[in-house]
Parts: structure tokens; C-alpha cells; sequence
């Protein structure tokens, strides 16, 4: 849809990463269709303005026979336990980009398409500052302006190695 000469759509950026999942370990919930986790401002950082925050939706917002979903049997930890939490970090690369989405009334939610993993290019290596265990996922933006978008996310890219391998897909 075009407005003000502006292309309002979605995209999606796909082959990227939540971080940090070793620091909350909270898994998200696999569930069809998939869960939209929502992105959203960590103000409370004081060492990052930028940060944002990935966060498994309230358990009011999931059908009822969810609720005891178990989303990790190795803990036992089921949907109710952690509805409502925060699983990571929105990568550092891409957090002030995300802002200016948000900022300019777009929205933006992530959907997870695999289990915690080792990192994986362009995010560093485990052995590396940075690195470790990462949620596979696909970030999904619904922006005021796709070309504008489209541009700053892949100057954004072009400056991290191996940022050719997320990939950037326009739909309206």
C-alpha cells in the first residue's frame, strides 16, 4: 500500500538470531501456527541504550490448551511458567535500527524456527566476544516506509562479516 509516496508493507529478515539466551535460558514456546514474540525496549539498560528485548506474549493471548505446553522437558518448564518473559536480545547490530522502525509507528515481532543453538555466521562464533548459544528466528517488521527500511537494514548489514547471510524479503 503506498501512502505519501512512502510503500507501507511488511519484511522479513530471515536467518537471524535472538541473543543472550544463556543468560535467561527461557525457551520459546514451538506452537502452529507460530508464536509472534514481541520486541520491545530494554529502558533499564544502563549500558546499552539501544537494547530490546525479546518477549514470549502474556498467557491470556494463547488458546487454553497451550497453557500446559510443555517448552522445555528438560526443565519442565511449561507455557504458564513462562508466558510473559523475556528469552533474549534483540542482536546488538540491528537494535537502533529496530528503534527507528519503532519510533516511525512500525512494528516489529520475531518468530522462532528452531531450538538454542552454538552461534552461527554472521553472529561470532561461540569461542568469540559475543558469541554463544543463539534462538534461530526470523524477525518480521511492519514498516511505514519498505524502501527506507529495506536500505538502512542492509547498510546495517553490509558492516558486520557474514551480514550477507541474513536475508531481507519485502511482501506488501
Amino acid at each position: 500500500m503506498e501512502t505519501d509516496g512512502r510503500t507501507t508493507g511488511t519484511i522479513v529478515l530471515g536467518n537471524s538470531a535472538i541473543k543472550r539466551y544463556y543468560a535467561l535460558k527461557i525457551k520459546p514456546p514451538i506452537t502452529e501456527p507460530p508464536t509472534k514474540l514481541r520486541i520491545d525496549r530494554e529502558n533499564t539498560n544502563i549500558e546499552d541504550k539501544d537494547a530490546g528485548l525479546v518477549w514470549i506474549p502474556e498467557l491470556f493471548t494463547f488458546d487454553s490448551k497451550l497453557q500446559s505446553l510443555l517448552t522445555d522437558h528438560g526443565r519442565q518448564l511449561m507455557l504458564s511458567d513462562v508466558a510473559g518473559l523475556p528469552i533474549g536480545r534483540v542482536p546488538r547490530v540491528l537494535a537502533s535500527c529496530f528503534y527507528s522502525i519503532l519510533d516511525t509507528g512500525g512494528e516489529i515481532c520475531t518468530i522462532c524456527n528452531g531450538d538454542p543453538s552454538p552461534s552461527f555466521p554472521p553472529w561470532p562464533s561461540t569461542q568469540e566476544k559475543g558469541g554463544g548459544v543463539v534462538i534461530p528466528c526470523n524477525y518480521i517488521l511492519t514498516v511505514t516506509d519498505t524502501d527506507k527500511t529495506v536500505q538502512m537494514l542492509t547498510d546495517t548489514l553490509s558492516l558486520i562479516p557474514g551480514g550477507n547471510a541474513m536475508k531481507i524479503v519485502k511482501s506488501f
